[in-house]
């Protein structure tokens, strides 16, 4: 119960930050763009985002005072434009603009949508959370499955585990957790074995916010726990996540097979 309350606690501190990160992700990759790709980003808002929404505040955002767009100053200053960027609607676009927008293959949520939950989700997660398995299941970010070999020493020692492949189909890790506790398989686009673990990553297009959840002790502590121990309270420190990421970049750097495993051809038929 204890640890169920500070995760509450920093949730509430997470989602407190959460929404300021989201602008100055999404300002950000719109200063980026370049102004053949500004105009028709604002085209396809306009035709997007519903009547009545000014015409002009959608101009705004797309080009601002210096032509670069709204800036995260601009939307502290103006709450029009700042429920404007907020909306999901521009930040799809935005980030389709860019050129970037992977999704989860199991929630079929971008990481700007999973992200974006976090920041409501602190004032509900007490009434519709118990357990901490259950703030797992609520919110959650994307990252890339591995798969992960535990040994009984892992609880003990952090480096005593192997992972043996990252795969490239980004996942979530709230429908990663769902999955793991219904013991339903996860099976990849690329099928072959199921996967069962996630590495959370700070994502290059949300950096921001992707770094406050990942940060977060859900994810950063209860959730690593779980990855290495198949267990809610064994955290040791950062050991732990040094020892996931360490291997999960070897096992990126390897080679690719010449052929198909046998447990994925197994798995296939």
């Amino acid at each position: 119960r204890d640890q169920f309350q500070a995760l509450v606690a920093d949730l509430d501190s997470t989602a407190r930050q959460m929404r300021g990160a989201l602008r100055a992700d999404v300002c950000s990759k719109l200063a980026a763009l370049a102004h053949a790709e500004r105009q028709n980003l604002r085209a396809k808002l306009a035709a997007a985002l519903p009547p009545r929404v000014a015409r002009g505040k959608i101009d705004e955002l797309c080009f601002g005072a210096a032509g670069l767009g709204a800036t995260p100053e601009d939307c502290a200053c103006d709450a029009e434009l700042a429920v404007l960027v907020d909306d999901g609607i521009v930040a799809r676009e935005v980030f389709a603009a860019a050129g970037l927008g992977h999704r989860s293959y199991l929630s079929l949520q971008s990481n700007w949508d999973q992200l974006s939950e976090w920041c409501d989700a602190a004032a509900d997660a007490p009434t519709l959370c118990r357990t901490s398995y259950d703030l797992l299941m609520y919110v959650g970010a994307l990252g890339f499955p591995v798969d992960v070999q535990r040994r009984a020493a892992t609880q003990m020692n952090p480096y005593a585990m192997a992972v043996t492949r990252v795969r490239a189909a980004p996942v979530d890790s709230a429908s990663m957790c769902c999955a793991l506790r219904s013991e339903h398989p996860v099976v990849p686009p690329e099928g072959g074995v199921a996967v069962e673990d996630m590495l959370v990553l700070v994502d290059p297009d949300l950096p921001r916010a992707s770094a406050l959840a990942a940060r977060s002790k859900l994810l950063a502590e209860v959730y690593t726990s779980v990855v290495l121990c198949r267990d809610l309270h064994m955290y040791t420190g950062g050991a732990m996540r040094v020892a996931l990421h360490a291997h999960s970049f070897l096992a990126a750097c390897q080679p690719e097979p010449p052929a198909v495993s046998r447990p994925d051809l197994e798995a296939q038929l």
